[in-house]
C-alpha cells in the first residue's frame, strides 16, 4: 500500500507539441481539478533520409501536424507501461496540505488511453527515403515553459507498432522511483540518448513505415503533481521530442 498526499483543485495551462528529427510519498492533485488544454497539438519534423506523416498511406514529408483535436482538459493520471492508464477516486483534502493518506489499488479506476481527459495520443508513421537505419532513438526531449513544478509529472510514453512502450519524464526534477498503474507497480523510467548512451532503440527504420505512438500525461504519482503546484501555473507548456536515427 502506498502513501499519496491529498489535495484540492487548481487550475493550469497546457499546449503540447513534439518534434521529430532523424539524425516513496507522492501526490495527485484532485480529480476535481482539470488542466485545460488549449489547441494541444503534435508537431513532427524530420532530418535528411527521414520522413514522416500521421497516416499510414498519407503523404510523408519533413514534417507532419497530429490528426488528434484539442483537448479541453487533463487531470493527472497514473501508468505503469505507458498504455494502460489509471485515474484516482480517493477524495482530496488540502490544496497544499502535506499529511499523507494511504491509497490502495480500490482507490484507482482504469482509464481508456484513447479518454482524452486523461491522455493525450497521437501516432506518427516514419520511414527512410534512401539508406535505412539500424536505430531509431528519442535523442531529447524538450518543454519549453518547465519553470514550474507542475511540469516535472509530465510524462511522455512512446509505443513501438511491435506494442514495446518506452516512458520518459523529460522534465529535471521529476520523480523516478515511484509506483504506477491500476496495481501500483513499479515503474521503469528510460533514458534519452543525448543523456545517456544506453537509452534504447526503438528498433529500425526502412522504407516501410513504421508506427511511433505517443503518451503524453500528468503523472498523478510523481510528489509535484499537486493542486498547489497546479494553482500558480501560468504558462502553456510545448513538449518536443527529438528522435535520431543511427547506421548502426
Amino acid at each position: 500500500m502506498k502513501k499519496f498526499k491529498k489535495l484540492i483543485p487548481a487550475f493550469c495551462m497546457l499546449l503540447i507539441s513534439a518534434v521529430l528529427m532523424g539524425t516513496s510519498t507522492f501526490a495527485w492533485f484532485s480529480m476535481n481539478t482539470s488542466v485545460t488544454a488549449t489547441g494541444m497539438q503534435v508537431k513532427a519534423a524530420t532530418s535528411q533520409n527521414l520522413v514522416i506523416s500521421n497516416t499510414e498511406n498519407g503523404t510523408f514529408g519533413t514534417t507532419a501536424a497530429a490528426d488528434t483535436a484539442a483537448q479541453a482538459s487533463m487531470f493527472p493520471a497514473t501508468s505503469a507501461d505507458g498504455v494502460a492508464f489509471a485515474k484516482n477516486n480517493k477524495p482530496s483534502k488540502a490544496y497544499n496540505d502535506s499529511a499523507i493518506d494511504n491509497l490502495s489499488t480500490t482507490d484507482l479506476e482504469t482509464v481508456e488511453a484513447t479518454n482524452t481527459t486523461y491522455v493525450f495520443t497521437d501516432t506518427f508513421y516514419i520511414k527512410s527515403e534512401g539508406s535505412n537505419f539500424a536505430s531509431l532513438y528519442i535523442n531529447n526531449i524538450t518543454v519549453t515553459n518547465a519553470t514550474d513544478n507542475l511540469a516535472k509529472s509530465l510524462r511522455v510514453a512512446v509505443k513501438l507498432d511491435n506494442g514495446t512502450t518506452y516512458i520518459y519524464a523529460p522534465v529535471s526534477g521529476a520523480t523516478t522511483s515511484y509506483s504506477g498503474g491500476k496495481n501500483l507497480t513499479a515503474v521503469t523510467l528510460s533514458p534519452l540518448k543525448n543523456a545517456d548512451e544506453s537509452s534504447p532503440s526503438l528498433g529500425t527504420v526502412t522504407s516501410t513505415a513504421k508506427a511511433v505512438t505517443v503518451y503524453i500525461w500528468f503523472e498523478g504519482q510523481d510528489e509535484s503533481c499537486t493542486s498547489e503546484n497546479a494553482a500558480i501555473q501560468t504558462s502553456n507548456y510545448s513538449v518536443d521530442i527529438e528522435f535520431i536515427a543511427s547506421a548502426t
